[in-house]
Formats: structure tokens, C-alpha cells, sequence
């Protein structure tokens, strides 16, 4: 349970993941065949982080 004025100790998104979970959602409106999946955005992520183009 969350004590009053206290936020939770959980880890947050950082913006760079933020705008590229944006990026995938944009790419499946403008066209609708290449809609991500959960999996699909979660691979991408995790390559990109193999990489090193993200922080882990």
C-alpha cells in the first residue's frame, strides 16, 4: 500500500523510451501494416539495447 505523500519506488520510463514506444504507435497509424505488437516493441527495445543505444 502507498503511504500519503510518497511516490512509488518502482522504476520510470526514461524519455528516450517514452518517445520510441510514441514512434511505434505513430507507425501503426499511418500504416496499419506495420502495427506493433507488445512483443514486437518489446524485441525492438531490448535489440536496441544490446546495441547500446539505450541505457539499461
Amino acid at each position: 500500500m502507498q503511504e500519503y505523500g510518497k511516490r512509488g519506488g518502482c522504476k520510470h520510463m526514461t524519455v528516450c523510451i517514452i518517445e520510441l514506444l510514441k514512434s511505434f504507435f505513430h507507425a501503426g497509424d499511418i500504416d496499419k501494416t506495420e502495427r506493433y505488437t507488445a512483443k514486437n516493441m518489446l524485441d525492438a527495445l531490448e535489440k536496441k539495447a544490446e546495441v547500446g543505444e539505450l541505457e539499461t
